[in-house]
């Protein structure tokens, strides 16, 4: 959902208003008469002649799952439900058979811990047609939503403008759908990390058979550090939906996360670098759906490529800088010496080892009904072959790397069966052991490769 900077709608006069609210009354008599039981009536404080919207409709069914799941712990019985919908807003009606004051109590609480809840207008009837008021149950009145001071005062005195409290109400809706999407977008990265490691056999890396040609790590320092990553995860999506910051801007702040990110990596994992490259990458994702949610643009492959190309055109300025100083890590040493891009290069490019390799592979394998362990690890290969991966490289040289790629390339030609992959994959990772080969870049992607089909496909 994109981000609104106004109400946009059809808008309403006083008198349709005025007999909208009659004909809800009605309702409430109709079902309380029909019933005897407590009846919840959800509609929306919108402020204005606007009261149906693209937004508010999204808001409206955001306070009626919510109120769903509340009365669901709160184990509330819903007898009937219904909704009215009109052009002088949306309405609920809820029949419960539960007592009111306790319904009220609830409903109250809702409102008050929701990122929406003081655009929520939840009124809970007892049988008798009695409107059960916040006062009954010892709490204060509804806060204005744009000083905090009391709602009915505000109201009452015209203190702030129609103008005034639609801009905020609109703060508020967005606000709380950016937030969401972030939990979202974040909770996909960090379980795609997981169903990396997860995903066994893989060749010289952490898996659940064991940790490759590694020492210093395992299953267990991989699941902590994806989870510790969250927030980042979640900044780094935020970071895109920022339209104020340009291009430059939004890759400094999002530079500045990732530095932040991997020293609490390292700090969960007693310096040990498990996501480093996952980090950059997931970045860059991140940051790319959120600008494509600001924007409201479909989440698509093609769409979310060219958003990466441009999240991560601010790099290329980095080859420069490295060139000059010679290199510091292995990756930028690998770059002057022998022109590898690495992780960089396929940001640049818009990662084309994902989608024009890894992520057609990974589906093809699933149309023919691979589980998601068997389709990750024996996309792997398909990854090495096409990937120039800096750690098989840093680890051994830029000709074995080489090497791999070629021989991978050739292994993908030979027409195997899924389970003589796995079996091949098996003997390759005594292989990778013995010559200390670790293709964690060909592992980030396949981070990634989960990532994007945990998003397209909204399956975890």
């Amino acid at each position: 959902m994109p981000f609104e900077g106004k109400m946009q709608g059809k808008e309403i006069t006083m008198n349709e208003m005025l007999e909208a609210r009659e004909l809800r009354a009605v309702k409430q008599r109709e079902l309380l008469e029909h019933y005897g039981m407590t009846l919840i009536s959800f509609t929306l404080n919108i402020a204005g002649p606007v009261k149906t919207s693209a937004l508010i409709e999204k808001t409206f069914n955001e306070g009626r799952m919510q109120i769903g799941y509340r009365c669901t712990a709160e184990r509330f019985e819903i007898i009937h439900r219904e909704e009215n919908h009109s052009e002088c807003g949306w309405e609920l009606f809820a029949v419960l058979n539960a007592p009111a004051k306790s319904v009220k109590a609830a409903m109250c609480r809702l409102e008050e811990r929701s990122g929406l809840g003081r655009l929520f207008d939840i009124d809970v009837i007892d049988a008798d047609g009695h409107k059960v008021s916040r006062t009954e149950l010892g709490l204060e009145g509804r806060r204005c939503l744009i000083c905090g001071e009391s709602a009915a005062a505000c109201g009452r005195s015209r203190r702030h403008s129609v103008a005034q409290l639609q801009q905020r109400t609109v703060e508020i809706i967005n606000e709380y759908f950016a937030s969401k999407r972030a939990d979202e977008v974040s909770s996909a990265a960090v379980r795609a990390l997981q169903y990396e490691v997860m995903t066994t056999p893989k060749p010289g890396l952490v898996d659940q058979k064991n940790s490759g040609a590694h020492r210093d790590m395992d299953m267990d320092s991989f699941f902590i550090s994806a989870l510790e990553l969250r927030p980042a995860f979640r900044t780094f999506f935020l970071t895109g939906v920022d339209n104020a910051l340009t291009e430059s801007g939004c890759f400094a702040r999002l530079r500045e996360t990732g530095v932040d990110a991997e020293a609490c990596m390292r700090m969960v994992t007693k310096g040990v670098n498990t996501h480093k490259g996952a980090i950059f990458s997931m970045g860059i994702f991140c940051a790319a759906l959120g600008r494509m949610w600001a924007d409201g643009e479909p989440l698509n492959t093609d769409t979310l490529r060219l958003r990466c190309i441009a999240a991560a055109a601010p790099v290329a300025a980095d080859f420069a800088g490295i060139q000059r100083n010679a290199g510091v890590t292995a990756g930028e040493k690998l770059f002057v010496a022998e022109g590898i891009t690495g992780v960089r290069g396929e940001a640049l490019k818009g990662f084309p080892t994902l989608f024009e390799t890894a992520l057609p592979r990974y589906r093809e394998l699933r149309a023919a009904g691979l589980n998601r362990n068997d389709a990750g690890a024996i996309t792997l290969p398909a990854i090495i072959a096409a990937a120039e991966d800096t750690n098989i490289a840093a680890r051994t040289s830029a000709e074995t790397m080489r090497c791999i790629r070629a021989e991978f390339d050739a292994l993908m030609k030979c027409g195997l069966t899924a389970a003589e992959w796995l079996d091949r994959l098996n003997e390759l990772d005594v292989d990778f052991i013995r010559m200390n080969i670790s293709p964690g870049g060909s592992a980030d992607i396949l981070a990634l490769v989960y990532f994007v089909d945990i998003l397209l496909t909204g399956q975890a």
